[in-house]
């Protein structure tokens, strides 16, 4: 009685809508995610995916991989993510917390969640560190990785790219020489060390 009031439409009649507006404006990226959600809504998948990969966010997308329990294409979405190099927002942004790290931090959930193979994970250790080759912290986190997995030969090759990257630190390559050494059975090797 006092005027109009806003009341959320049916993705029926919210598609149509969006359909006309992304016509007159079809650049409009936010359009396309505005769309891609009522897509979802009326269970329209195909749709979906379509308008996700419009709105050119690769996030966005693989959380709709991830909802839809495609856990390959997430992580196809992701490394897209962790490749690209990082925006001028993040110029000072530390390594950590930029979004390509995160999107490597994520991928080994996904793989962790879903029980994929080992390979999926040594591979993005490996973009991991192509994409970030002067952060210890990846290296380190792939050294315990291969040393849990029992895969102490890689561990070793990978301290020895670590020593070669990082010259000045004398004390990692020391500590997890050992950490092998000890892991493998060979307690007097581990003390030398």
């Amino acid at each position: 009685p006092i005027g109009a009031i806003e009341v959320l439409r049916p993705p029926k009649e919210t598609r149509a809508e969006l359909s006309k507006l992304i016509a007159a404006s079809p650049t409009d990226k936010d359009l396309y995610a505005l769309r891609a959600r009522e897509d979802e809504l009326q269970l329209d998948f195909n749709a979906a995916e379509s308008d996700w990969k419009k709105a050119g966010s690769f996030t966005d997308l693989a959380d709709f991989y991830n909802r839809r329990l495609r856990p390959r294409d997430e992580i196809a979405a992701l490394e897209t993510v962790g490749k690209s190099p990082a925006p001028a927002t993040e110029r000072l942004t530390p390594a950590n917390a930029q979004q390509s790290w995160k999107a490597f931090d994520r991928i080994l959930q996904v793989v962790h969640e879903q029980a994929l193979p080992d390979d999926v994970r040594v591979n993005t250790y490996r973009a991991w560190i192509a994409r970030y080759p002067n952060e210890p912290a990846v290296y380190k986190q792939f050294v315990e990785y291969l040393v849990a997995t029992k895969q102490f030969d890689n561990a070793e090759k990978l301290i020895a790219d670590y020593r070669q990257a990082f010259p000045a630190d004398d004390t990692y390559p020391i500590q997890a020489a050992a950490n092998i050494a000890w892991k493998r059975g060979a307690l007097e090797d581990a003390i030398k060390i």
